[in-house]
């Protein structure tokens, strides 16, 4: 269960709640319950991701684009984890999802 609730200028705040699956410490996944990450929107994922790799930092797998919930619909996001061990998560939105109305 999650909602994303407008900030204004370009900030989105998502709050999640995992009914499920259940996790180990040592299987937990960025959407497995306890596990939470920063999200950070960015304009050019490709940049900022060959950016971080030259830093070292390699992404835990390739990035995805979103089909669902329609309001993210073509938002492109990969996982990283800083040196902290804290997982980040980088946001490409697609330009039109500034015209998108979010449901309340």
């Amino acid at each position: 269960m999650f909602v994303d609730l407008d900030l204004g200028s370009g900030q989105i705040l998502e709050l999640l709640h995992y009914l499920r699956p259940k996790s180990t410490r040592r299987s937990r996944r960025e959407y497995d319950r306890g596990s939470g990450h920063v999200g950070l929107r960015v304009d050019d994922l490709k940049a900022v991701l060959s950016r971080a790799r030259r830093a070292g930092f390699e992404p835990r797998a390739d990035p995805v684009e979103l089909e669902d919930p329609a309001w993210w619909r073509g938002a492109i996001c990969v996982y990283l984890v800083d040196p902290d061990g804290v997982t980040v998560e980088l946001v490409q939105r697609p330009e039109s999802a500034t015209d998108r109305v979010v449901p309340h």
